[in-house]
């Protein structure tokens, strides 16, 4: 529950000084973008703890099809296009032609965790990469960063829910999104894993086996 009082105090408290009559447009005008920002930040909290709650009670439909994961990948690059152009982030990009079977909106949500996680937690001119290869219809994805890292005794916590490290507690964040990244691979018998330094980056692969005998 404290992680919804604390964006619902915000907004409350940012709805107040909009009402405020002695506040100029310009400062309303200020903090009408923050009561926006703050609100859509809730809205992505509850859809993703929405979510975990249906993975963890087995209720999402699968609506599987075939498709490529490389070409999912990039839409979601260019999605993000606001943030690592604004830290001026230098991506590589290495990918196979990978075909999958599988929940496209799931997988969706999958990547653009990671992908928005490693720009988040890169700094301004960092270096964020991403390679996807494909071998006998098993996909391998890994996204990797220079950013500021993980400390060896959080990389095991990482995939909890709310669990946020102390080097990432001035990022703004909701301690959903790796545990969101691991329930929907293990939901196709895959895993993620994480290679880390505190200060020199992170490397997550995520593995999803064949599924092709569900077609």
């Amino acid at each position: 529950s404290h992680e919804l009082k604390t964006p619902v105090a915000t907004i409350e408290g940012l709805a107040a000084l909009i009402q405020d009559e002695r506040a100029s447009s310009e400062e309303k005008k200020e903090y009408a973008e923050q009561l926006k920002e703050s609100t859509q930040k809730l809205s992505e909290h509850i859809n993703n703890i929405l979510m975990l709650s249906k993975l963890e009670s087995q209720e999402i439909i699968s609506e599987n099809k075939r498709f490529r994961i490389d070409e999912q990948i990039r839409r979601i690059i260019l999605f993000l296009e606001p943030l690592w152009s604004k830290k001026e982030l230098l991506l590589t990009i290495n990918m196979d032609i990978a075909y999958y079977y599988g929940n496209e909106g799931l997988l969706f949500h999958l990547w653009q965790n990671l992908l928005e996680n490693a720009m988040k937690f890169t700094g301004k001119g960092g270096t964020v990469s991403v390679d996807v290869s494909e071998i006998n219809g098993s996909v391998t994805v890994k996204v990797s960063d220079d950013g500021i890292g993980i400390r060896k005794e959080d990389t095991e916590r990482i995939f909890s829910k709310f669990y946020r490290t102390s080097s990432a507690s001035e990022y703004a964040g909701n301690g959903l999104g790796l545990a969101l990244v691991k329930k929907i691979t293990e939901l196709y018998g895959g895993q993620v894993k994480v290679e880390s330094e505190q200060g020199r980056g992170s490397v997550f692969t995520v593995i999803l086996p064949n599924n092709s005998n569900g077609e």
